[in-house]
Protein backbone atom coordinates (compact mmCIF):
# COMPACT_ATOMS: atom_id res chain seq x y z
CA UNK A 1 0.00 0.00 0.00
CA UNK A 2 1.41 3.37 -1.01
CA UNK A 3 0.96 6.26 1.32
CA UNK A 4 1.72 9.97 1.71
CA UNK A 5 1.49 11.69 5.04
CA UNK A 6 0.98 15.44 5.32
CA UNK A 7 -0.60 17.94 7.66
CA UNK A 8 -2.11 21.34 8.10
CA UNK A 9 -2.31 23.65 11.10
CA UNK A 10 -5.32 25.68 12.10
CA UNK A 11 -4.30 28.82 13.91
CA UNK A 12 -6.44 30.92 16.10
CA UNK A 13 -5.12 34.19 16.56
CA UNK A 14 26.69 -3.91 -23.78
CA UNK A 15 29.09 -6.65 -23.04
CA UNK A 16 27.11 -9.77 -22.08
CA UNK A 17 28.61 -12.24 -19.63
CA UNK A 18 27.18 -15.52 -18.43
CA UNK A 19 26.50 -16.11 -14.76
CA UNK A 20 27.64 -19.45 -13.44
CA UNK A 21 28.02 -21.69 -10.43
CA UNK A 22 31.26 -23.58 -9.73
CA UNK A 23 32.01 -26.07 -6.97
CA UNK A 24 35.30 -27.50 -5.66
CA UNK A 25 36.44 -29.15 -2.43
CA UNK A 26 37.39 -27.60 0.90
CA UNK A 27 40.60 -29.57 1.47
CA UNK A 28 42.67 -32.36 -0.05
CA UNK A 29 41.02 -34.92 2.23
CA UNK A 30 37.65 -34.34 0.56
CA UNK A 31 36.12 -34.75 -2.85
CA UNK A 32 33.14 -32.85 -4.19
CA UNK A 33 30.80 -33.77 -6.98
CA UNK A 34 28.32 -31.46 -8.62
CA UNK A 35 24.98 -33.21 -8.40
CA UNK A 36 22.46 -30.86 -9.98
CA UNK A 37 21.50 -27.29 -10.63
CA UNK A 38 18.14 -25.92 -9.45
CA UNK A 39 16.44 -22.87 -10.96
CA UNK A 40 13.19 -21.96 -9.26
CA UNK A 41 10.31 -20.39 -11.13
CA UNK A 42 10.09 -16.61 -11.22
CA UNK A 43 7.41 -15.15 -8.96
CA UNK A 44 6.05 -11.63 -9.36
CA UNK A 45 6.42 -9.97 -5.96
CA UNK A 46 4.27 -6.93 -6.79
CA UNK A 47 0.89 -7.64 -8.36
CA UNK A 48 0.40 -4.19 -9.86
CA UNK A 49 3.75 -2.70 -10.82
CA UNK A 50 3.37 0.95 -9.90
CA UNK A 51 5.33 3.53 -11.85
CA UNK A 52 6.01 5.28 -8.53
CA UNK A 53 7.68 2.27 -6.90
CA UNK A 54 10.67 3.26 -4.73
CA UNK A 55 14.10 2.54 -6.19
CA UNK A 56 15.28 -0.86 -4.98
CA UNK A 57 11.80 -2.41 -5.01
CA UNK A 58 11.80 -6.15 -5.81
CA UNK A 59 9.53 -6.86 -8.78
CA UNK A 60 10.39 -10.50 -9.59
CA UNK A 61 12.30 -13.12 -7.61
CA UNK A 62 13.45 -16.73 -7.96
CA UNK A 63 15.64 -19.21 -6.08
CA UNK A 64 18.92 -20.50 -7.52
CA UNK A 65 20.74 -23.46 -5.98
CA UNK A 66 23.60 -25.86 -6.65
CA UNK A 67 23.66 -29.23 -4.92
CA UNK A 68 27.19 -30.41 -4.07
CA UNK A 69 28.11 -33.84 -2.67
CA UNK A 70 31.09 -33.87 -0.26
CA UNK A 71 33.02 -37.05 0.59
CA UNK A 72 36.26 -37.79 2.48
CA UNK A 73 39.29 -39.18 0.69
CA UNK A 74 41.54 -41.28 2.97
CA UNK A 75 41.07 -39.01 5.96
CA UNK A 76 41.05 -40.36 9.52
CA UNK A 77 39.23 -37.29 10.86
CA UNK A 78 35.98 -37.98 12.67
CA UNK A 79 34.40 -34.91 11.11
CA UNK A 80 35.03 -32.86 8.01
CA UNK A 81 34.38 -29.13 7.71
CA UNK A 82 33.30 -27.49 4.48
CA UNK A 83 32.95 -23.88 3.36
CA UNK A 84 31.06 -22.69 0.30
CA UNK A 85 31.91 -19.18 -0.80
CA UNK A 86 30.69 -17.10 -3.69
CA UNK A 87 32.01 -14.34 -5.92
CA UNK A 88 29.90 -11.62 -7.53
CA UNK A 89 31.90 -10.29 -10.44
CA UNK A 90 29.86 -7.14 -10.94
CA UNK A 91 31.86 -3.99 -10.12
CA UNK A 92 29.14 -1.42 -10.72
CA UNK A 93 26.61 -2.15 -8.00
CA UNK A 94 25.26 1.13 -6.66
CA UNK A 95 22.95 1.81 -3.72
CA UNK A 96 20.07 1.88 -3.13
CA UNK A 97 19.24 -0.88 -5.65
CA UNK A 98 22.53 -2.86 -5.37
CA UNK A 99 21.73 -4.34 -8.78
CA UNK A 100 23.59 -4.99 -12.01
CA UNK A 101 22.30 -3.71 -15.33
CA UNK A 102 20.45 -6.06 -17.63
CA UNK A 103 20.07 -6.18 -21.38
CA UNK A 104 16.50 -6.14 -22.59
CA UNK A 105 13.99 -4.86 -25.12
CA UNK A 106 11.16 -2.55 -24.07
CA UNK A 107 7.58 -3.06 -25.15
CA UNK A 108 7.16 -1.19 -28.41
CA UNK A 109 10.90 -1.30 -29.17
CA UNK A 110 14.10 0.23 -27.83
CA UNK A 111 16.11 -0.65 -24.75
CA UNK A 112 14.48 -1.77 -21.50
CA UNK A 113 15.75 0.77 -18.97
CA UNK A 114 15.68 1.18 -15.23
CA UNK A 115 15.77 -2.48 -14.19
CA UNK A 116 18.57 -4.63 -12.81
CA UNK A 117 19.41 -8.01 -11.29
CA UNK A 118 20.70 -8.44 -7.77
CA UNK A 119 21.44 -11.41 -5.52
CA UNK A 120 20.76 -12.09 -1.88
CA UNK A 121 21.63 -14.97 0.40
CA UNK A 122 18.88 -17.38 1.36
CA UNK A 123 18.13 -15.34 4.48
CA UNK A 124 17.83 -12.08 2.54
CA UNK A 125 21.26 -10.44 2.94
CA UNK A 126 22.01 -8.40 -0.18
CA UNK A 127 25.25 -9.35 -1.95
CA UNK A 128 27.03 -6.25 -3.20
CA UNK A 129 30.27 -7.42 -4.87
CA UNK A 130 33.38 -9.55 -4.40
CA UNK A 131 33.73 -12.69 -2.29
CA UNK A 132 31.20 -13.65 0.37
CA UNK A 133 30.45 -16.59 2.63
CA UNK A 134 27.44 -18.51 1.41
CA UNK A 135 27.44 -21.57 3.64
CA UNK A 136 29.67 -23.36 6.16
CA UNK A 137 29.19 -26.58 8.10
CA UNK A 138 30.54 -30.04 8.89
CA UNK A 139 29.65 -33.67 8.43
CA UNK A 140 30.64 -36.98 10.03
CA UNK A 141 31.73 -40.23 8.31
CA UNK A 142 28.35 -41.89 8.72
CA UNK A 143 26.78 -38.94 6.87
CA UNK A 144 28.80 -39.51 3.71
CA UNK A 145 28.19 -38.48 1.09
CA UNK A 146 27.04 -35.13 2.52
CA UNK A 147 24.82 -33.32 0.04
CA UNK A 148 24.82 -29.55 0.58
CA UNK A 149 22.86 -26.81 -1.16
CA UNK A 150 24.33 -23.42 -2.06
CA UNK A 151 21.21 -21.24 -2.25
CA UNK A 152 20.80 -17.72 -3.61
CA UNK A 153 17.87 -15.46 -4.36
CA UNK A 154 17.92 -13.71 -7.72
CA UNK A 155 15.82 -10.55 -7.88
CA UNK A 156 14.67 -8.12 -10.55
CA UNK A 157 14.63 -4.66 -8.97
CA UNK A 158 13.90 -1.10 -10.00
CA UNK A 159 17.26 0.66 -10.41
CA UNK A 160 16.14 4.18 -11.31
CA UNK A 161 13.25 6.25 -12.61
CA UNK A 162 13.98 5.31 -16.25
CA UNK A 163 11.72 2.31 -15.68
CA UNK A 164 8.69 3.65 -17.53
CA UNK A 165 8.05 0.69 -19.86
CA UNK A 166 7.94 -3.06 -19.42
CA UNK A 167 9.55 -5.50 -21.83
CA UNK A 168 11.76 -8.58 -21.92
CA UNK A 169 14.91 -9.01 -19.85
CA UNK A 170 17.18 -10.99 -22.16
CA UNK A 171 20.51 -11.27 -20.33
CA UNK A 172 22.61 -10.07 -17.40
CA UNK A 173 25.85 -8.10 -17.76
CA UNK A 174 27.75 -9.66 -14.82
CA UNK A 175 28.49 -13.15 -13.49
CA UNK A 176 27.95 -14.88 -10.15
CA UNK A 177 30.27 -17.75 -9.17
CA UNK A 178 29.64 -20.13 -6.29
CA UNK A 179 32.60 -22.37 -5.33
CA UNK A 180 34.01 -24.25 -2.39
CA UNK A 181 37.50 -23.20 -1.30
CA UNK A 182 40.41 -23.65 -1.70
CA UNK A 183 40.01 -23.87 -5.45
CA UNK A 184 41.46 -26.61 -7.59
CA UNK A 185 41.17 -29.56 -5.23
CA UNK A 186 38.39 -31.22 -7.20
CA UNK A 187 40.23 -30.91 -10.45
CA UNK A 188 37.78 -28.41 -11.84
CA UNK A 189 35.24 -31.09 -12.74
CA UNK A 190 32.49 -30.15 -10.30
CA UNK A 191 30.89 -27.11 -11.84
CA UNK A 192 27.59 -25.90 -13.24
CA UNK A 193 26.86 -22.91 -15.44
CA UNK A 194 23.52 -21.19 -15.17
CA UNK A 195 22.96 -19.25 -18.34
CA UNK A 196 21.74 -15.70 -18.01
CA UNK A 197 19.49 -15.85 -21.05
CA UNK A 198 16.55 -14.98 -18.83
CA UNK A 199 13.82 -14.21 -21.38
CA UNK A 200 11.74 -12.78 -18.54
CA UNK A 201 8.65 -10.75 -19.42
CA UNK A 202 8.11 -7.59 -17.35
CA UNK A 203 4.64 -5.94 -17.47
CA UNK A 204 4.33 -2.24 -18.15
CA UNK A 205 4.30 -0.16 -14.96
CA UNK A 206 1.03 1.55 -14.17
CA UNK A 207 0.28 4.87 -12.52
CA UNK A 208 -1.71 3.72 -9.50
CA UNK A 209 -1.06 6.72 -7.26
CA UNK A 210 -1.34 10.50 -7.36
CA UNK A 211 1.00 13.38 -6.61
CA UNK A 212 -0.01 15.20 -3.42
CA UNK A 213 0.17 18.89 -4.30
CA UNK A 214 -1.19 20.02 -0.92
CA UNK A 215 1.19 19.05 1.89
CA UNK A 216 0.82 21.91 4.33
CA UNK A 217 -2.23 24.05 4.97
CA UNK A 218 -2.66 26.90 7.43
CA UNK A 219 -5.97 28.41 8.50
CA UNK A 220 -5.99 31.70 10.41
CA UNK A 221 -9.06 32.05 12.62
CA UNK A 222 -10.08 35.59 13.54
CA UNK A 223 -10.51 36.52 17.22
CA UNK A 224 -13.59 34.92 18.70
CA UNK A 225 -15.86 37.01 20.94
CA UNK A 226 -17.40 35.27 23.96
CA UNK A 227 -20.95 35.79 22.66
CA UNK A 228 -20.16 34.89 19.06
CA UNK A 229 -20.28 31.12 19.51
CA UNK A 230 -23.24 29.77 21.44
CA UNK A 231 -22.90 26.76 23.70
CA UNK A 232 -23.04 23.43 21.78
CA UNK A 233 -23.17 25.17 18.44
CA UNK A 234 -20.79 25.19 15.51
CA UNK A 235 -19.16 28.34 14.20
CA UNK A 236 -19.20 29.59 10.64
CA UNK A 237 -17.02 27.39 8.46
CA UNK A 238 -13.58 27.89 7.00
CA UNK A 239 -12.64 25.67 4.04
CA UNK A 240 -9.41 24.20 2.67
CA UNK A 241 -8.80 22.22 -0.52
CA UNK A 242 -6.55 19.18 -0.81
CA UNK A 243 -5.32 18.62 -4.39
CA UNK A 244 -4.05 15.35 -5.88
CA UNK A 245 -2.62 15.56 -9.40
CA UNK A 246 -1.10 13.14 -11.93
CA UNK A 247 -3.50 10.39 -10.86
CA UNK A 248 -3.48 7.20 -12.89
CA UNK A 249 -6.71 6.19 -14.57
CA UNK A 250 -8.95 4.26 -12.19
CA UNK A 251 -7.08 5.33 -9.04
CA UNK A 252 -9.34 5.63 -5.97
CA UNK A 253 -7.34 7.34 -3.20
CA UNK A 254 -8.60 7.38 0.38
CA UNK A 255 -7.89 10.02 3.00
CA UNK A 256 -7.55 9.48 6.76
CA UNK A 257 -7.39 12.32 9.30
CA UNK A 258 -5.81 12.20 12.75
CA UNK A 259 -4.82 14.59 15.52
CA UNK A 260 -1.18 15.14 16.43
CA UNK A 261 -2.23 14.48 20.01
CA UNK A 262 -3.75 11.18 21.03
CA UNK A 263 -7.49 11.52 21.36
CA UNK A 264 -10.49 9.23 21.59
CA UNK A 265 -10.16 7.60 18.20
CA UNK A 266 -13.20 7.55 16.00
CA UNK A 267 -14.53 10.78 17.57
CA UNK A 268 -15.42 13.92 15.64
CA UNK A 269 -13.77 16.46 17.96
CA UNK A 270 -10.13 17.51 17.62
CA UNK A 271 -8.35 19.11 20.57
CA UNK A 272 -7.44 22.80 20.78
CA UNK A 273 -4.26 23.76 22.64
CA UNK A 274 -3.08 27.06 24.13
CA UNK A 275 0.04 28.35 22.42
CA UNK A 276 1.13 30.13 25.59
CA UNK A 277 1.55 27.05 27.82
CA UNK A 278 0.70 24.06 25.55
CA UNK A 279 -2.27 23.12 27.74
CA UNK A 280 -5.51 21.79 26.28
CA UNK A 281 -8.30 24.37 26.23
CA UNK A 282 -11.18 22.42 27.70
CA UNK A 283 -14.50 23.07 25.99
CA UNK A 284 -13.26 24.21 22.57
CA UNK A 285 -12.81 21.82 19.66
CA UNK A 286 -12.25 21.64 15.92
CA UNK A 287 -14.76 19.78 13.77
CA UNK A 288 -14.08 18.71 10.16
CA UNK A 289 -16.71 17.86 7.56
CA UNK A 290 -16.55 16.42 4.07
CA UNK A 291 -17.68 19.32 1.87
CA UNK A 292 -19.02 16.90 -0.76
CA UNK A 293 -21.76 15.51 1.45
CA UNK A 294 -21.57 17.40 4.76
CA UNK A 295 -20.61 14.25 6.69
CA UNK A 296 -18.60 14.59 9.88
CA UNK A 297 -15.02 13.35 9.60
CA UNK A 298 -13.87 10.95 12.31
CA UNK A 299 -10.28 11.08 13.54
CA UNK A 300 -8.15 7.92 13.44
CA UNK A 301 -4.94 6.72 15.02
CA UNK A 302 -2.48 9.63 15.23
CA UNK A 303 0.46 7.16 15.19
CA UNK A 304 -0.67 5.47 11.98
CA UNK A 305 1.78 5.24 9.11
CA UNK A 306 -0.74 3.81 6.67
CA UNK A 307 -4.34 4.80 6.24
CA UNK A 308 -6.82 3.65 8.87
CA UNK A 309 -9.68 1.93 7.05
CA UNK A 310 -11.99 2.46 10.02
CA UNK A 311 -12.03 6.23 9.45
CA UNK A 312 -10.84 6.92 5.90
CA UNK A 313 -13.12 7.95 3.05
CA UNK A 314 -12.73 8.05 -0.71
CA UNK A 315 -11.52 11.21 -2.43
CA UNK A 316 -12.84 10.20 -5.84
CA UNK A 317 -11.94 8.09 -8.88
CA UNK A 318 -9.62 9.27 -11.64
CA UNK A 319 -11.43 8.94 -14.96
CA UNK A 320 -8.36 9.54 -17.15
CA UNK A 321 -4.59 9.28 -16.89
CA UNK A 322 -2.89 12.23 -15.20
CA UNK A 323 -6.19 13.34 -13.71
CA UNK A 324 -6.54 15.81 -10.83
CA UNK A 325 -8.73 15.02 -7.82
CA UNK A 326 -9.79 17.61 -5.25
CA UNK A 327 -11.20 17.23 -1.76
CA UNK A 328 -12.63 20.23 0.08
CA UNK A 329 -12.66 20.09 3.87
CA UNK A 330 -14.95 22.38 5.88
CA UNK A 331 -13.60 23.41 9.29
CA UNK A 332 -15.74 24.48 12.26
CA UNK A 333 -15.24 25.46 15.89
CA UNK A 334 -17.41 23.78 18.50
CA UNK A 335 -17.99 25.07 22.04
CA UNK A 336 -18.96 22.68 24.84
CA UNK A 337 -18.19 24.77 27.98
CA UNK A 338 -19.75 28.00 29.17
CA UNK A 339 -16.42 29.53 30.22
CA UNK A 340 -13.30 29.28 28.07
CA UNK A 341 -9.70 30.31 28.61
CA UNK A 342 -8.69 33.53 26.90
CA UNK A 343 -5.69 33.57 24.56
CA UNK A 344 -4.23 32.25 21.32
CA UNK A 345 -4.63 28.59 20.42
CA UNK A 346 -3.71 26.04 17.76
CA UNK A 347 -5.17 22.73 16.57
CA UNK A 348 -2.95 20.34 14.58
CA UNK A 349 -4.34 17.75 12.21
CA UNK A 350 -2.52 15.29 9.93
CA UNK A 351 -3.85 13.34 6.98
CA UNK A 352 -2.68 10.28 5.05
CA UNK A 353 -3.47 9.47 1.42
CA UNK A 354 -3.72 5.71 0.85
CA UNK A 355 -4.09 3.53 -2.21
CA UNK A 356 -5.50 0.17 -1.11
Amino acid sequence: MNRIKANFRIFGFCLLMGAGFFAQSVQAAMSCVYERRIEGAWSQKILNIDGNLPIGSVIFERTLAVEVSFKRIGSTALVEDFVINGYWSNTNVQPPSYAASVYGTANGGGFLNGLGIRYTTEDGKIITQGAFLLKAGRFQPYQEPSNQYAVLKQQVVKMNDQFTKGGTIEALYAAMVVATFPAGVCGGDAHAWIEMDLNLKIPDPVQSTCTLDTKLLGVDWPPLASDELALYELSQKRSVEIVLSQCGKGVKPNIHFASYRDLSRGKYQNLVVSTTDDRIIDGLYIRLKNANNGADIRFGNPAAVTGDSSVWFNVGTAQTDKATLRQTIDIYLERTKDKLRVGPWVSNVSFIISYP
